[in-house]
């Protein structure tokens, strides 16, 4: 490996706390996420075997915050403001942690069958999957009665193709949702985010999806258009190149970027690139209504967790 792939894995691992657990994306209403970050995290770096001996406690310490729904959320403890210091579980969160799980065997197959549930219950009848049901959301105290819910309980590609991952590893058929995504592809070649500030994440998740042949055509045509210095965007750009199996130039390009802007100490800048619409605001790239301001991983994790994926399947 490279020794400075290592570094950002040393990095993300000297930051895991004490509880075996990671926190970032810190915001003002939620506090600091752990489950969903963790999840996310975990996921970026076991897919490196050198590191999946230490992350067995991170598995351990996320498969006992498991809800009795099945579920995992953004925020779960250490937050003085919610009763039973709790948000609701979501798919995203859910997906994520569910993932990094099934990249050990069987040694959590209880919690991933239950899993599985919580996951189908939030899926629509296009394959598509909501972040939230409208049923659990407003056990969400924060949000008025009178306000509609419909974005947060709306069809997500983004949380389509994690969830995707998710299912797959578990062993659930997930055809009609990889159809979704391809209808939902945009005449540009984009897949649209809703959570995130740059349709790069589920555009680029989305490639290492789906193997149609004109699905994959435009998406490359779409990327390679994109211009962006966000190293977490970049790392995403890359891996949609190397799913897609095209444009060796452009990769190159992208790999030289994220080795020249790493950090001294392994890891990468961080930008505000998690959006938060207003939960009634069920197309954000068109509406700037927001419930809060974009987000940023402050410590740093989730980016360089995502550049050295990145870079250890452009270097492998």
């Amino acid at each position: 490996m490279d020794e400075r792939i290592k570094k950002s894995g040393e990095f993300v691992l000297d930051n895991l706390s004490s509880d075996f657990l990671w926190r970032d994306f810190r915001t003002n209403s939620h506090g600091v996420s752990i489950d969903w970050a963790s999840g996310i995290i975990g996921s970026q770096i076991t897919e490196n075997l050198f590191h999946r001996e230490f992350l067995i406690p991170v598995a351990d310490a996320l498969a006992k915050r498991q809800y009795s729904d099945g579920g995992w959320a953004y925020y779960n403890g250490e937050n003085q403001f919610y009763e039973n210091n709790r948000v609701e579980p979501d798919v995203d969160s859910t997906s994520w942690v569910a993932y990094f799980l099934s990249k050990f065997g069987k040694k959590y197959s209880k919690n991933l069958s239950h899993v599985k549930d919580f996951l189908l219950k939030h899926q629509n009848s296009s394959g598509s999957f909501s972040t939230y049901t409208q049923e659990n959301l407003r056990k969400y105290r924060r949000i008025p009665k009178e306000n509609s819910v419909e974005g947060w309980c709306g069809e997500h590609s983004d949380v389509t193709a994690q969830t995707i991952f998710a299912l797959d590893k578990i062993g659930e058929d997930t055809s009609l949702s990889e159809n979704y995504l391809i209808k939902s592809q945009e005449s540009d070649g984009r897949i649209r985010s809703y959570w995130w500030t740059n349709d790069i994440y589920s555009t680029a998740l989305s490639c290492e999806i789906i193997q149609d042949r004109n699905f994959l055509k435009k998406t490359n045509d779409w990327l390679g258009k994109q211009n962006t210095e966000i190293p977490f965007y970049v790392a995403l750009q890359l891996r949609g190149f190397i799913a897609i199996g095209k444009n060796e130039k452009k990769m190159k390009t992208l790999a030289d970027f994220l080795l020249e802007t790493q950090n001294s100490d392994g890891s990468w800048k961080s930008y505000p690139c998690l959006r938060i619409p207003h939960p009634s605001n069920k197309t954000p790239w068109k509406s700037e209504d927001k419930w809060r301001e974009e987000v940023t991983d402050q410590n740093k994790l989730v980016t360089t967790a995502f550049c050295f994926n990145a870079l250890n399947k452009y270097f492998s």
